[in-house]
């Protein structure tokens, strides 16, 4: 973990996790119309748990056959239907690298990928709950998400995201309000962590990866992650361990900031069975939720 620093060039403290790319589940819809988000296919799940999570595989840059991946493929690489098809591409890499916003899946640098990072809209009771930002392979948001770039969204159009959303963002909060501005940053956890720069909702952050405040969660309840290689993440619903940012100000139930609270391990018995004390408690009546409060979350190599 680095040491906080905002001065251009300087690495920004960082938060290693599980990157979970969902190669399988529901294939992403576009411009069908549909108001509720889901979870799809060809999105990247941050897990703080250490099992193999619905076999997904980690973000490391690995090579998969396109055949059996035909559908995830088309999603990464658009079809050229005049090249040469090639049998193999590669996952994204994020060992060591924070995803900024970018349309669709980019060269990786030192410290950073450029992916597309979403924000679910809409008016869903369960996760993808509106606010939610995910990260996605694909160029194109599918339905019920929007790219996070800042864009300014009428009020009455799309009041829901307005309640979580709020001005943080920019707008008049009246007619109009932004969304997230994640073109060519990255989210960094809001608050003030220990020995890291505070970092406010919405607030930019400079550095050699620019960075844009947003609140991380946590899911201290939901489905237990299955371990079956032929499962695939579900469509709606949170799992445990589940980790994502979130632009509103105020955590939704069965969700808990990633600010490094202290737990009792008798009343969250199946998340300590996942992240232990990997993140701090002394392992016999407590554990801690990670602390990503100024802090980008990378990948952690499996």
């Amino acid at each position: 973990m680095f040491e906080a620093q905002t001065e251009a060039g300087a690495a920004p403290a960082t938060l290693a996790m599980a990157q979970l790319v969902a190669t399988n589940g529901w294939y992403p819809t576009q411009g069908f119309g549909q108001a509720d988000p889901y979870f799809t296919m060809g999105m990247i799940h941050s897990f703080a748990g250490t099992i193999p999570a619905y076999g997904a595989p980690r973000a490391e840059g690995q090579s998969l056959p396109i055949m059996g991946n035909q559908a995830f493929y088309s999603l990464v690489v658009p079809p050229d239907l005049d090249g040469e098809v090639p049998v193999d591409f590669n996952l994204p890499d994020l060992n060591g690298r924070a995803a900024v916003g970018a349309a669709g899946l980019g060269t990786a640098a030192p410290q950073s990928l450029p992916l597309t990072w979403l924000i679910a809209t809409g008016n869903s009771a369960a996760a993808p709950l509106p606010g939610m930002l995910a990260m996605f392979v694909g160029s194109v948001a599918p339905d019920g998400w929007l790219a996070a770039d800042g864009r300014l969204l009428g009020v009455p159009q799309t009041y829901a995201l307005f309640e979580v959303l709020g001005t943080a963002f920019g707008g008049n909060g009246t007619t109009d309000f932004a969304l997230p501005d994640l073109n060519g940053a990255a989210p960094v956890g809001a608050g003030q962590g220990a020995g890291v720069e505070n970092v406010g909702l919405g607030q930019k952050a400079g550095g050699a990866v620019p960075g844009v405040g947003l609140n991380y969660l946590i899911a201290l309840t939901g489905t237990y992650p299955r371990m079956d290689g032929n499962a695939s993440f579900a469509e709606t619903g949170q799992y445990i361990g589940q980790v994502l940012p979130y632009a509103g100000s105020r955590a939704p139930a069965g969700w808990a900031f990633c600010d490094g609270s202290l737990l009792q391990i008798d009343d969250n018995v199946e998340l300590f069975n996942l992240i232990g004390s990997s993140f701090g408690g002394d392992d016999v009546q407590t554990f801690a939720l990670p602390d990503l409060r100024g802090r980008m979350l990378v990948g952690q190599p499996g």
